[in-house]
């Protein structure tokens, strides 16, 4: 009797050592992907956001993301998110005028899962704290949103930043580059942070080697960071008729000292070659 006593004693004692290390695990696990969505150009067919969003939020939903970074979305499309992101909180503004207008770099977050600790906007300009502007020979306006998060189970705070480069003038990326990195050291200080973003540049190009190769940043790419295989195709723009190239990865999620990347994923997933997007979503998983 006492030995299955003590058996049974055992049993639940490994029990509940697994489900406390599940539990300190699911705290510190965090879901996260950048997604260009395609700016709403007023198409038919497959195209046309009414027949692309049913499709992307599901992809979204399906993936359960505790943060997203979007780009390229207008007006409309955010309050469309917004909508169907219902357990989401977000953050972003247009732009063109630091309102509605222009594109969103905007970022979701679950409401059930961080606390907004702070938010903030700055465009990719020699007067960034002017909306619209811009500079070094840009063919747009460029934005960088950032919010400071509490994380309501491990109870610590971080930032994040997105943002979306200029897709002509690599000289205006550059200079973003240089331009973000004053930005995060000054808002970010110490603190972890996630930066994430269509830049429009490869990682070996000199704009993206502004960041990652910086010394006082410690920023490193999540890909190349990853603890596993990196899954997925090596390319995350893919054109409206789906015309890719190789190699050509140019959506990013990068992270500093202190986040581990415990996965790394590009999301192909369409319906009979339907995609939700010009680009795919990056998606990883990390720990703080």
């Amino acid at each position: 009797m006492m030995r299955g006593y003590n058996k049974c004693l055992k049993l639940l004692w490994v029990f509940l050592l697994f489900l406390v290390s599940e539990i300190t695990f699911g705290q510190e696990l965090m879901k996260v992907m950048t997604y260009n969505i395609g700016y709403d150009n007023s198409s038919t067919g497959n195209w046309a956001w009414k027949n692309r969003s049913p499709i992307l939020v599901d992809q979204i939903r399906y993936y359960k993301p505790d943060i997203i970074g979007v780009q390229e979305a207008l007006s409309n499309q955010m309050d469309d998110l917004r909508e169907m992101l219902f357990d989401y909180e977000s953050f972003g503004v247009g732009r063109d005028d630091g309102g509605s207008k222009g594109e969103f770099a905007a970022i979701f977050f679950r409401m059930d899962r961080f606390r907004l600790q702070g938010k903030g906007t700055f465009w990719l300009s020699s007067t960034p704290d002017k909306p619209g502007s811009k500079s070094w020979n840009t063919s747009l306006p460029r934005i960088v949103t950032y919010v400071e998060l509490e994380d309501l189970k491990s109870k610590e705070e971080f930032f994040v930043f997105n943002t979306h480069w200029d897709n002509v003038s690599e000289e205006a990326r550059i200079n973003s580059a240089k331009l973000l990195l004053k930005k995060i050291q000054k808002i970010a200080g110490n603190k972890k942070l996630l930066i994430l973003g269509d830049f429009n540049a490869v990682l070996n190009s000199a704009e993206m080697k502004e960041l990652i190769q910086n010394k006082d940043a410690l920023l490193k790419d999540s890909r190349q960071a990853s603890q596993e295989i990196a899954w997925g195709p090596d390319y995350t723009f893919i054109g409206k008729n789906f015309t890719p190239e190789k190699g050509n990865v140019i959506d990013h999620i990068l992270v500093n000292i202190g986040i581990e990347v415990l996965k790394y994923a590009v999301l192909s997933d369409n319906f009979y070659g339907v995609y939700p997007s010009d680009h795919l979503p990056v998606f990883v998983e990390i720990k703080l």
